[in-house]
């Protein structure tokens, strides 16, 4: 015990290397490294390993997201949906990942490194690839990419991308802009580098021009 700490073992001897610890809906908590994931036990003070059915699965501990009970997560050329609870494992093909967001059980916001974005769904096993240049009238490409993205209710989502700060419906599949005011001046947000939305319904975004915070109840 050092300053309130107590040490936590995982039940690995294999090499590896640790990625994410992060808990889903109902309170467990998983650890993620390159050999897998492992839940708590909190009886035995130690992270076990989850059975995928799946032997040699190398994870990609940088890319990972999840959503209520879901852990979505790239290994190889897939990109693969995990429910503990009901242990089913489903798999998509992927290829060079840049960034992905969990915006349902069963659907992801994927961006590759060439610029395209595409809505995997892996209830219908169907991928779809995103045209921004349908949704923001003064794109004339469709070179669309996103950093993160937080939900705002039930069907928004507010994304940080290429094109600036986006809502997305996600009952029509549609983007618009979002603007931002501070003091009745347009705020200029290119990029955030970070998004949260805290237990008050409150959205932070760390930008260039410092933090920024808003009510995602009051944005209309």
């Amino acid at each position: 015990d050092h300053a309130g700490f107590l040490p936590v073992s995982i039940n690995d001897t294999s090499q590896n290397t640790i990625g994410n610890i992060f808990q889903i809906a109902g309170g467990k908590v998983y650890l993620q490294s390159v050999n897998g994931f492992y839940i708590f036990d909190s009886a035995h003070n130690n992270f076990r390993p989850v059975d995928f059915g799946i032997s040699n699965l190398k994870i990609n501990t940088q890319l990972f997201t999840y959503y209520n009970h879901t852990i979505f997560f790239i290994a190889g050329e897939s990109v693969y949906s995990f429910d503990p609870d009901n242990n089913k494992l489903k798999n998509l093909p992927v290829k060079s990942i840049f960034s992905m967001e969990a915006i349902s059980d069963d659907k992801l916001l994927l961006s590759d490194w060439d610029y395209v974005t595409s809505e995997y769904n892996f209830k219908t096993s169907v991928i779809s690839r995103i045209d921004i240049s349908h949704f923001l009238s003064r794109q004339s490409d469709s070179f669309f990419y996103i950093h993160h993205a937080v939900k705002l209710d039930t069907d928004h989502y507010i994304v940080s991308s290429l094109k600036g700060l986006l809502e997305f419906n996600t009952g029509t599949g549609s983007f618009k802009p979002m603007h931002l005011f501070y003091r009745g001046r347009p705020l200029n947000v290119e990029r955030a580098y970070a998004m949260y939305k805290d237990s008050d319904e409150t959205i932070w975004i760390g930008y260039d021009g410092g933090i920024l915070f808003f009510s995602a109840k009051e944005r209309n």
